[in-house]
Protein backbone atom coordinates (compact mmCIF):
# COMPACT_ATOMS: atom_id res chain seq x y z
CA UNK A 1 0.00 0.00 0.00
CA UNK A 2 2.87 2.38 0.73
CA UNK A 3 4.21 1.80 -2.79
CA UNK A 4 0.83 2.83 -4.24
CA UNK A 5 0.80 5.88 -1.96
CA UNK A 6 4.13 7.05 -3.38
CA UNK A 7 2.94 6.15 -6.88
CA UNK A 8 -0.03 8.51 -6.44
CA UNK A 9 2.47 11.32 -5.84
CA UNK A 10 4.20 10.52 -9.14
CA UNK A 11 1.01 11.28 -11.09
CA UNK A 12 0.58 14.77 -9.61
CA UNK A 13 3.52 16.33 -11.51
CA UNK A 14 1.85 15.32 -14.79
CA UNK A 15 -1.29 17.15 -13.66
CA UNK A 16 0.72 20.23 -12.63
CA UNK A 17 2.85 20.29 -15.79
CA UNK A 18 -0.25 19.95 -17.96
CA UNK A 19 -1.93 22.77 -16.05
CA UNK A 20 1.16 24.98 -16.47
CA UNK A 21 1.19 24.42 -20.24
CA UNK A 22 -2.57 24.89 -20.60
CA UNK A 23 -3.07 28.25 -22.33
CA UNK A 24 -6.87 28.39 -22.31
CA UNK A 25 -8.47 31.41 -20.68
CA UNK A 26 -11.90 32.75 -19.73
CA UNK A 27 -14.83 30.55 -20.72
CA UNK A 28 -12.39 28.33 -22.65
CA UNK A 29 -11.02 27.33 -19.25
CA UNK A 30 -14.43 25.91 -18.32
CA UNK A 31 -14.50 24.01 -21.59
CA UNK A 32 -11.02 22.67 -20.83
CA UNK A 33 -12.29 21.43 -17.46
CA UNK A 34 -15.10 19.58 -19.24
CA UNK A 35 -12.58 18.01 -21.63
CA UNK A 36 -10.27 17.12 -18.74
CA UNK A 37 -12.92 15.35 -16.63
CA UNK A 38 -14.46 13.81 -19.76
CA UNK A 39 -11.15 12.19 -20.71
CA UNK A 40 -10.59 11.26 -17.05
CA UNK A 41 -13.99 9.57 -17.10
CA UNK A 42 -13.10 7.54 -20.19
CA UNK A 43 -9.85 6.37 -18.59
CA UNK A 44 -11.63 5.56 -15.34
CA UNK A 45 -14.33 3.53 -17.10
CA UNK A 46 -11.63 1.55 -18.94
CA UNK A 47 -9.88 0.78 -15.63
CA UNK A 48 -13.25 -0.05 -14.07
CA UNK A 49 -14.11 -2.54 -16.85
CA UNK A 50 -10.63 -4.07 -16.79
CA UNK A 51 -10.88 -4.65 -13.01
CA UNK A 52 -14.49 -5.87 -13.40
CA UNK A 53 -15.90 -3.43 -10.86
CA UNK A 54 -19.57 -2.56 -10.63
CA UNK A 55 -21.56 0.62 -10.09
CA UNK A 56 -23.77 0.66 -6.97
CA UNK A 57 -26.57 2.99 -5.90
CA UNK A 58 -24.65 4.31 -2.88
CA UNK A 59 -22.18 6.03 -5.24
CA UNK A 60 -24.60 8.50 -6.79
CA UNK A 61 -25.05 10.94 -3.92
CA UNK A 62 -21.31 11.08 -3.19
CA UNK A 63 -20.55 11.45 -6.92
CA UNK A 64 -23.01 14.36 -7.21
CA UNK A 65 -21.39 16.08 -4.21
CA UNK A 66 -17.97 15.40 -5.74
CA UNK A 67 -19.06 17.05 -9.00
CA UNK A 68 -20.53 20.11 -7.25
CA UNK A 69 -17.48 20.61 -5.06
CA UNK A 70 -15.14 20.06 -8.04
CA UNK A 71 -16.84 22.68 -10.22
CA UNK A 72 -17.31 25.26 -7.46
CA UNK A 73 -13.76 24.72 -6.16
CA UNK A 74 -12.26 24.99 -9.64
CA UNK A 75 -14.18 28.17 -10.45
CA UNK A 76 -13.21 29.70 -7.09
CA UNK A 77 -9.58 28.78 -7.77
CA UNK A 78 -9.54 30.17 -11.31
CA UNK A 79 -11.07 33.46 -10.16
CA UNK A 80 -8.79 33.66 -7.12
CA UNK A 81 -5.69 33.26 -9.32
CA UNK A 82 -6.91 36.22 -11.38
CA UNK A 83 -7.62 38.45 -8.36
CA UNK A 84 -4.67 37.62 -6.13
CA UNK A 85 -1.12 36.31 -6.07
CA UNK A 86 -0.17 32.90 -7.43
CA UNK A 87 1.75 31.94 -4.30
CA UNK A 88 -0.96 32.94 -1.83
CA UNK A 89 -3.70 31.19 -3.78
CA UNK A 90 -1.59 28.02 -4.14
CA UNK A 91 -1.09 27.88 -0.38
CA UNK A 92 -4.84 27.75 0.20
CA UNK A 93 -5.16 24.95 -2.34
CA UNK A 94 -2.42 22.88 -0.70
CA UNK A 95 -3.68 23.53 2.84
CA UNK A 96 -6.65 21.19 2.29
CA UNK A 97 -4.48 18.28 3.43
CA UNK A 98 -4.55 19.69 7.00
CA UNK A 99 -8.37 19.77 7.00
CA UNK A 100 -8.60 16.19 5.70
CA UNK A 101 -6.07 14.88 8.24
CA UNK A 102 -7.86 16.59 11.14
CA UNK A 103 -11.26 15.33 9.95
CA UNK A 104 -9.99 11.76 9.64
CA UNK A 105 -8.44 11.93 13.10
CA UNK A 106 -11.59 13.28 14.75
CA UNK A 107 -14.31 11.46 12.75
CA UNK A 108 -12.67 8.15 11.88
CA UNK A 109 -10.53 8.05 15.04
CA UNK A 110 -7.41 7.42 12.98
CA UNK A 111 -4.25 7.48 15.13
CA UNK A 112 -2.11 10.61 14.98
CA UNK A 113 1.22 9.89 16.65
CA UNK A 114 3.79 12.57 17.59
CA UNK A 115 5.92 11.49 14.62
CA UNK A 116 2.89 11.83 12.32
CA UNK A 117 2.20 15.32 13.67
CA UNK A 118 5.82 16.33 13.01
CA UNK A 119 5.59 14.79 9.53
CA UNK A 120 2.37 16.65 8.66
CA UNK A 121 3.78 19.95 9.94
CA UNK A 122 6.97 19.27 7.97
CA UNK A 123 5.02 18.70 4.75
CA UNK A 124 2.93 21.82 5.35
CA UNK A 125 6.09 23.89 5.95
CA UNK A 126 7.62 22.46 2.76
CA UNK A 127 4.48 23.40 0.82
CA UNK A 128 4.75 26.97 2.14
CA UNK A 129 8.43 27.22 1.15
CA UNK A 130 7.86 25.75 -2.31
CA UNK A 131 4.83 28.00 -2.94
CA UNK A 132 6.43 31.29 -1.93
CA UNK A 133 7.45 33.56 -4.82
CA UNK A 134 11.13 33.76 -5.75
CA UNK A 135 10.96 37.49 -6.38
CA UNK A 136 9.16 40.46 -4.88
CA UNK A 137 5.53 40.65 -6.04
CA UNK A 138 4.68 43.08 -8.79
CA UNK A 139 2.26 45.95 -8.35
CA UNK A 140 -0.49 43.80 -9.92
CA UNK A 141 0.08 41.05 -7.37
CA UNK A 142 0.14 43.53 -4.47
CA UNK A 143 -3.19 45.02 -5.38
CA UNK A 144 -4.64 41.51 -5.83
CA UNK A 145 -5.02 40.94 -2.06
CA UNK A 146 -8.56 41.80 -1.10
CA UNK A 147 -11.53 40.44 0.80
CA UNK A 148 -13.14 38.90 -2.30
CA UNK A 149 -9.90 37.04 -3.06
CA UNK A 150 -9.81 35.73 0.52
CA UNK A 151 -13.39 34.45 0.28
CA UNK A 152 -12.61 32.75 -3.04
CA UNK A 153 -9.53 31.08 -1.53
CA UNK A 154 -11.55 29.87 1.46
CA UNK A 155 -14.15 28.49 -0.96
CA UNK A 156 -11.43 26.66 -2.91
CA UNK A 157 -9.91 25.30 0.31
CA UNK A 158 -13.31 24.10 1.55
CA UNK A 159 -14.22 22.43 -1.76
CA UNK A 160 -10.83 20.72 -2.13
CA UNK A 161 -11.17 19.38 1.41
CA UNK A 162 -14.77 18.24 0.88
CA UNK A 163 -13.83 16.37 -2.32
CA UNK A 164 -11.32 14.26 -0.38
CA UNK A 165 -13.70 13.83 2.57
CA UNK A 166 -16.53 12.69 0.25
CA UNK A 167 -14.30 10.07 -1.34
CA UNK A 168 -13.09 8.84 2.03
CA UNK A 169 -16.64 8.67 3.47
CA UNK A 170 -17.91 6.64 0.53
CA UNK A 171 -14.97 4.27 0.41
CA UNK A 172 -14.99 3.71 4.16
CA UNK A 173 -18.74 3.02 4.23
CA UNK A 174 -18.36 0.61 1.29
CA UNK A 175 -15.40 -1.19 2.80
CA UNK A 176 -13.12 0.08 0.04
CA UNK A 177 -14.98 -1.78 -2.72
CA UNK A 178 -15.42 -0.55 -6.33
CA UNK A 179 -13.12 2.45 -5.93
CA UNK A 180 -12.44 2.74 -9.66
CA UNK A 181 -16.13 2.47 -10.55
CA UNK A 182 -16.86 5.21 -8.01
CA UNK A 183 -14.31 7.56 -9.60
CA UNK A 184 -15.69 6.79 -13.06
CA UNK A 185 -19.14 7.88 -11.86
CA UNK A 186 -17.66 10.98 -10.19
CA UNK A 187 -15.88 12.09 -13.36
CA UNK A 188 -18.99 11.41 -15.45
CA UNK A 189 -21.18 13.53 -13.16
CA UNK A 190 -18.53 16.28 -13.17
CA UNK A 191 -18.36 16.21 -16.98
CA UNK A 192 -22.13 16.65 -17.28
CA UNK A 193 -22.13 19.48 -14.74
CA UNK A 194 -19.18 21.15 -16.52
CA UNK A 195 -21.03 21.09 -19.84
CA UNK A 196 -24.12 22.58 -18.20
CA UNK A 197 -21.97 25.31 -16.59
CA UNK A 198 -20.31 26.12 -19.92
CA UNK A 199 -23.68 26.20 -21.72
CA UNK A 200 -25.06 28.69 -19.17
CA UNK A 201 -21.90 30.79 -19.51
CA UNK A 202 -22.35 30.83 -23.30
CA UNK A 203 -25.78 32.45 -22.98
CA UNK A 204 -23.89 35.65 -22.17
CA UNK A 205 -20.44 35.17 -23.76
CA UNK A 206 -21.18 33.37 -27.05
CA UNK A 207 -17.51 32.58 -27.58
CA UNK A 208 -17.77 28.88 -28.48
CA UNK A 209 -15.80 29.19 -31.74
CA UNK A 210 -12.82 30.90 -30.09
CA UNK A 211 -13.04 28.57 -27.08
CA UNK A 212 -12.84 25.42 -29.18
CA UNK A 213 -9.86 26.86 -31.08
CA UNK A 214 -8.14 27.63 -27.77
CA UNK A 215 -8.95 24.11 -26.58
CA UNK A 216 -7.42 22.63 -29.74
CA UNK A 217 -4.19 24.56 -29.17
CA UNK A 218 -3.91 23.16 -25.63
CA UNK A 219 -4.96 19.61 -26.47
CA UNK A 220 -1.63 17.95 -25.66
CA UNK A 221 -1.19 19.62 -22.23
CA UNK A 222 -4.80 18.72 -21.37
CA UNK A 223 -4.15 15.06 -22.20
CA UNK A 224 -1.06 15.07 -19.96
CA UNK A 225 -3.07 16.76 -17.22
CA UNK A 226 -5.89 14.24 -17.59
CA UNK A 227 -3.54 11.27 -17.17
CA UNK A 228 -1.97 12.81 -14.06
CA UNK A 229 -5.28 13.89 -12.56
CA UNK A 230 -6.95 10.54 -13.23
CA UNK A 231 -4.05 8.41 -11.99
CA UNK A 232 -3.73 10.40 -8.78
CA UNK A 233 -7.47 10.43 -8.06
CA UNK A 234 -7.93 6.73 -8.78
CA UNK A 235 -5.09 5.73 -6.46
CA UNK A 236 -6.06 8.16 -3.68
CA UNK A 237 -9.66 6.96 -3.77
CA UNK A 238 -8.54 3.31 -3.75
CA UNK A 239 -6.23 3.98 -0.78
CA UNK A 240 -8.60 6.27 1.15
CA UNK A 241 -10.03 3.43 3.24
CA UNK A 242 -6.76 1.50 3.42
CA UNK A 243 -4.12 4.07 4.44
CA UNK A 244 -4.37 6.64 7.25
CA UNK A 245 -5.06 10.17 6.05
CA UNK A 246 -2.06 11.46 8.04
CA UNK A 247 0.14 9.46 5.64
CA UNK A 248 -1.82 9.35 2.37
CA UNK A 249 -2.57 13.04 1.78
CA UNK A 250 0.76 14.55 2.93
CA UNK A 251 2.69 12.03 0.81
CA UNK A 252 0.39 12.55 -2.19
CA UNK A 253 0.35 16.35 -2.09
CA UNK A 254 3.76 17.00 -0.56
CA UNK A 255 5.54 14.40 -2.67
CA UNK A 256 3.74 15.59 -5.79
CA UNK A 257 4.80 19.20 -5.24
CA UNK A 258 8.42 18.24 -4.49
CA UNK A 259 8.61 16.23 -7.74
CA UNK A 260 6.91 19.08 -9.62
CA UNK A 261 9.56 21.53 -8.43
CA UNK A 262 12.32 19.10 -9.44
CA UNK A 263 10.69 18.78 -12.89
CA UNK A 264 10.74 22.57 -13.11
CA UNK A 265 14.51 22.52 -12.56
CA UNK A 266 15.06 19.79 -15.16
CA UNK A 267 12.54 20.53 -17.92
CA UNK A 268 11.63 24.21 -17.51
CA UNK A 269 15.10 25.47 -16.56
CA UNK A 270 13.88 26.96 -13.27
CA UNK A 271 16.81 28.11 -11.15
CA UNK A 272 17.02 26.45 -7.72
CA UNK A 273 17.53 28.67 -4.69
CA UNK A 274 17.99 28.12 -0.96
CA UNK A 275 14.22 28.26 -0.33
CA UNK A 276 13.53 25.54 -2.93
CA UNK A 277 16.33 23.31 -1.67
CA UNK A 278 15.24 23.60 1.97
CA UNK A 279 11.61 22.93 0.98
CA UNK A 280 12.53 19.82 -1.01
CA UNK A 281 14.77 18.40 1.73
CA UNK A 282 12.17 19.16 4.41
CA UNK A 283 9.41 17.55 2.32
CA UNK A 284 11.45 14.39 1.75
CA UNK A 285 12.38 14.17 5.44
CA UNK A 286 8.76 14.66 6.49
CA UNK A 287 7.55 11.90 4.17
CA UNK A 288 10.17 9.52 5.59
CA UNK A 289 8.93 10.33 9.10
CA UNK A 290 5.33 9.65 8.04
CA UNK A 291 6.29 6.16 6.93
CA UNK A 292 8.26 5.14 10.02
Amino acid sequence: MYFLTFLSALFLPLNNIGAKLNKTDGSAKVLSIAFLVGLAGVISWCVCLFCKQTVTKDMFLYALLFALFYIVGTMCGLTAYQKGSLSGTSLFGNASLVVVVLFSTLYFKEPLTPISIIGVLGVLTALVLLSLPDEKPSNDEKRGFNFVWLLLCIGMLACNSLISICSKLRQTSAGGENAFAFMAVCFTFTFVLSIITYAVWQIKNRSAKDDFLSLKNSLCPLCVQAVGNTGSNLLVTFLASRVNASILYPVNMGGGLVITVLCGFIFFKDKPNLKNIVGILLGITAMILLNL
